[in-house]
């Protein structure tokens, strides 16, 4: 993951509704490009702040603005991917 200081500005212009990239209190922003008809992005999206919660915030060495560097966040967000994706575009089953 990488970030730069005008990245607040591009997602406003690419994703006008903030509920598409909901920025949390600690300022952070998490985008996920999918397919529009994708079912549960809302809580991947959940999923994700909770991963970056539980393993970059919770991580003494971690500074905010900095790059997450945790093989366990890495490994945690993977699969959450991976569970979204096998999913399919219309939920369970399709």
């Amino acid at each position: 993951p990488f970030c730069y200081p005008d990245f607040n500005a591009v997602t406003c212009n690419l994703l006008p509704d903030e509920a598409a990239a909901p920025q949390r209190y600690d300022g952070i922003k998490f985008v996920v490009l999918a397919d529009p008809r994708q079912a549960g992005i809302d809580s991947l999206l959940r999923k994700i702040y909770e991963i970056y919660s539980d393993f970059a915030l919770k991580n003494p060495f971690y500074s905010l603005e900095m790059p997450i560097r945790c093989e366990l966040f890495d490994q945690n967000l993977k699969l959450a991917l991976e569970v979204a994706e096998k999913a399919g575009p219309f939920g369970p089953g399709s």
